[in-house]
């Protein structure tokens, strides 16, 4: 009687398979290894994966003591179960999927409370225009820059009511905040407008397949960003591996991500930044508004240490290029530093070419983990680093004039 081959097929396509995953687990070296390029949590990541190497051994171990028959039984009542909640939970994912965005700002402006209210003899308004790191994502709201920057105004400034609006919001650029300017807020004629752009211009250069569609556009119309699926809609399967985006990062990533040093050329979104940056002050002077520019601080450095690196995520998933066969390439750290420095200095010529003030912020903040998050996002350290430095040019200026 000739032996049934088919488990032992079954057996070596499932481990050619597995084998095929784990080893693109192995090319995934680690910023601060310990061991064979790796570092701790990570070996111990390979060993626990090693674990379903053994499931055809297993299998077999139970088709001995049940029989294959029963064995096969089971397996396909179980197979034909989960095939049955896979399809009803896929059925919940696609009837439940709204993405919703703004058609024109992708994410829409925050509600400011009270801008609207007549503004008394006695009151100052500021508006503060800018991305995540003015609206300061992941930090207290009062201890938010716009919030301290109202506290210290008023404490140094006895007899004036200050309000300070904060009008950033998560990936805007200059141009969201000049479409929001023109379009809302000069109406409502704030006396001192505080601009910080440069991050989110600069992301505007790349078209990472995971937030753009196809090449540069001067108009920035290719970056999609927060409404990437309302253009390119998630499917069930693309879902379930964003809940393991760890495990999908790592799978071949030393093969799929090149680190590489871009030249100034390649960021093809300086000429733009300065077009809008220079329309968004000359609105907000045309208003009357005066206009304070503040160069963004930033934590990249051509040295940065292992544990600094961990903590930059921009160059990869936010400003990276499809290489020409296969993979991303994104800017080394030293790339985006310089590339910052480029951004900032176009502010600050600005800045001098209309005769506002400027507050270098970039050239205060100290580029270290005490100060950052991540690339940009600051701590409260920071936040109240910046909020000191604009009370201090605001007192400078003679801010309010009291007119």
């Amino acid at each position: 009687m000739r032996k049934n081959t088919a488990p032992v097929i079954a057996a070596a396509v499932y481990t050619a398979a597995y084998a095929l995953v784990y080893a693109g687990w192995l090319c995934h070296s680690s910023l601060s290894p310990r061991a064979l390029g790796y570092s701790r949590g990570y070996l111990a990541f390979l060993a626990a994966m090693t674990g379903p190497f053994l499931l055809p051994a297993a299998v077999a171990a139970l088709a001995r003591r049940a029989g294959w028959q029963r064995l096969i039984l089971a397996l396909t009542a179980t197979g034909l179960l989960g095939g049955c909640l896979y399809a009803v939970a896929a059925l919940t994912y696609y009837r439940g999927q709204e993405h919703g965005f703004d058609p024109f700002l992708q994410a829409p402006p925050p509600p400011l409370a009270g801008l609207r209210e007549p503004k008394g003899a006695d009151e100052f308004r500021i508006l503060c225009l800018g991305g995540s790191t003015t609206k300061s994502t992941g930090v207290r709201e009062e201890a938010r820059y716009p919030a301290l920057l109202q506290r210290m105004l008023g404490a140094r400034i006895p007899g004036m009511r200050f309000r300070v609006f904060n009008a950033g919001q998560d990936w805007y650029t200059t141009k969201h905040s000049l479409i929001n300017f023109t379009t809302l807020y000069a109406d409502w004629k704030p006396d001192l407008v505080i601009i910080m752009h440069a991050i989110n211009d600069l992301c505007r250069s790349f078209s990472p397949p995971s937030v753009a569609m196809g090449p540069y556009a001067a108009t920035w119309s290719h970056f999609y960003g927060p409404s990437i699926r309302g253009a390119r809609p998630a499917t069930y399967e693309a879902y379930l591996l964003e809940r393991l985006q760890p495990l999908r990062d790592a799978w071949y990533s030393d093969f799929r991500f090149r680190e590489r040093d871009y030249s100034p050329e390649e960021f093809l979104s300086l000429p733009d930044f300065g077009d809008y940056y220079d329309k968004l002050i000359r609105q907000c002077r045309q208003t009357g508004a005066r206009v304070i520019v503040v160069t963004q601080p930033f934590l990249y450095r051509e040295d940065n240490t292992p544990r600094e690196r961990q903590a930059l995520v921009f160059p990869r998933y936010l400003a990276s290029r499809p290489r020409p066969r296969a993979g991303l390439s994104y800017p080394s750290p030293g790339s985006m530093a310089g590339a910052m420095r480029a951004y900032n200095a176009a502010a600050a010529g600005l800045a001098a070419r209309h005769g506002v003030l400027l507050c270098d912020a970039a050239a205060a903040v100290p580029r270290d983990l005490e100060h950052f998050v991540d690339d940009v996002h600051h701590t409260e350290r920071t936040t109240a680093l910046i909020a000191g430095m604009l009370a201090d040019a605001i007192v400078s200026a003679g801010l309010p004039d009291r007119r």
